[in-house]
């Protein structure tokens, strides 16, 4: 059998960013996959996508091998309105052909020979076996199935070719096919009440490190795109670049008075408090001083970017000029069946290729609602942290919190305990008249001041008494701690 071009054991790329991020790289050259799902899952797409990937971007020869009784015809009909899909390619690249005939009137021998034949005819480097469940139920017996796997893995390896074997046969762990391949890549669907997420899980890769677990994705116009599991992906703590004591403005002067400076630089910061209390101009404040050294971004869930910037020239700060400038960029994500990784992934994608400095994420409630399993935001929100750091940006988060009135204990989740500074906005009655404080609970490494102050939004925004205390230093309770949870979501 002729060699194609290429190395064996090599990395080769799928196309699919998170895809290669969850499998170290990309595929192994010269090695066999099982994709492994039921109807529907998107097995064919993904095959399909990481086909014509190979074929355009890599200049591959790709023989794609059906065993169903899905003409080529009606698979293009489906696969013609995602983006991937680029006719000009067959046959030339991308070469379709029907094994059926052959496994039918000859048994696994002549399909075998079949596959052997157009490897080296078309000097294929990738494979897509389309229905290895058909060999399975047409084997004499175990043993034919398992030596036919064998053939094929050995066929790849002197070839230099890669494959991916499609079934929708849910088999034992330990079925020969699963133990004999180098890969196993299962596609399946979360499902909890109404809602659903499809759900991709590598379940061995031979050689290799890979990011075990559940990794959602969704299907698209484009394709496929999958998020790797944000935990998984950013695993350890990583140090952040020295700040060596550096600060950035909260936008509010009498603010950067208590934090004796303004917020530190590379920090994470929660502004807790009950609807109305100002936590979204407080973000407002933050991203105003956004400039083309320190670019800002917004995460938000409920006000559309038009809304906020009307609300914040009313309140005289340019946030319109600045996002017309590309100083600033606003995220608008309405809680509707959102997933936390596509929201962290493109979260972190933004902030990396826009070198972001100034962060608001505007309702941390909103992104606990994309979670599936509750426990997962601890790990999620400690890996997100980690990483905002590591990447030099100064982030304020928001959250939503029962009103309380005047002074007393203040509850807060195990959520707080993960973030460097902590801002509690309450509120209290003087007979009729309504009263805002503003107190700092933590600053992680630096003094502040502690008292509570009164503040005001008016219109210029919040303004903050510059006078000394005006109201006890309210209780902080700590969350408590609990065991650590190895999740799968």
């Amino acid at each position: 059998m002729a060699m194609i071009s290429g190395t064996y054991g090599e990395r080769i790329t799928t196309g699919l960013p998170g895809l290669d991020l969850v499998l170290n790289g990309g595929l192994l050259r010269g090695s066999a996959y099982i994709v492994q799902g039921s109807p529907g899952a998107g097995k064919t797409i993904l095959a399909n996508q990481i086909a014509f990937h190979r074929a355009r971007e890599a200049g591959e020869s790709v023989l794609y091998l059906t065993l169903l009784s899905e003409s080529h015809a009606q698979m293009f009909v489906h696969l013609q309105s995602l983006g991937f899909f680029d006719r000009s390619l067959i046959p030339e690249r991308v070469y379709y052909s029907s094994g059926y005939a052959a496994l039918d009137e000859g048994g696994l021998d002549a399909l075998m020979g079949l596959i052997v034949h157009e490897l080296n005819r078309l000097k294929a480097g990738f494979l897509v076996l389309d229905g290895l469940f058909v060999v399975h139920a047409l084997a004499d017996t175990e043993n034919t199935f398992r030596r036919f796997v064998h053939e094929l893995q050995g066929q790849l390896s002197m070839a230099g070719a890669t494959a991916l074997l499609l079934t929708n046969e849910r088999r034992d762990p330990s079925s020969p096919e699963y133990t004999m391949v180098d890969g196993w890549i299962e596609m399946s669907e979360l499902a909890t009440g109404a809602w659903a997420a499809r759900t991709l899980q590598v379940k061995k890769m031979r050689g290799s490190h890979f990011l075990i677990g559940q990794h959602k994705f969704r299907i698209t116009d484009q394709g496929i795109a999958l998020f790797p599991r944000l935990e998984a992906a950013v695993p350890r703590p990583a140090a952040p670049p020295p700040a060596h004591g550096r600060r950035l403005s909260s936008g509010i002067g009498a603010l950067d008075s208590m934090l004796h400076g303004g917020l530190p630089a590379a920090s994470t910061t929660l502004v807790h408090g009950p609807s109305g209390s100002g936590k979204t101009t407080m973000g407002l404040h933050f991203l105003s001083l956004a400039s083309e050294a320190e670019p800002g971004l917004l995460l938000g869930f409920y006000e559309d970017p038009e809304v906020l910037c009307e609300r914040a020239a009313m309140l005289g700060m340019d946030l319109p000029g600045l996002v017309r400038k590309g100083v600033v960029e606003i995220l608008w994500r309405p809680p509707i069946e959102q997933l936390a990784d596509e929201l962290g992934c493109e979260l972190l994608d933004t902030i990396r290729r826009r070198g972001v400095r100034r962060l608001f994420l505007d309702g941390l409630g909103s992104l606990r609602e994309a979670f599936v399993h509750p426990q997962r935001i601890h790990p999620f929100l400690t890996a997100l942290s980690n990483e905002l750091r590591r990447l030099g940006v100064t982030s304020l988060l928001s959250t939503e919190a029962p009103r309380q009135l005047g002074p007393g204990n203040v509850r807060m989740d195990e959520v707080s305990a993960l973030m460097d500074n902590l801002i509690l906005l309450r509120h209290s009655y003087e007979g009729r008249a309504l009263r805002w404080q503003i107190s700092i609970l933590k600053v992680r490494g630096s003094p502040f001041d502690s008292f509570a102050r009164d503040f005001a939004i008016g219109g210029t925004g919040i303004a903050v008494a510059e006078d000394g205390p005006t109201l006890a230093t309210p209780t902080w309770t700590a969350p408590p701690s609990r065991p650590r949870r190895e999740t799968q979501d």
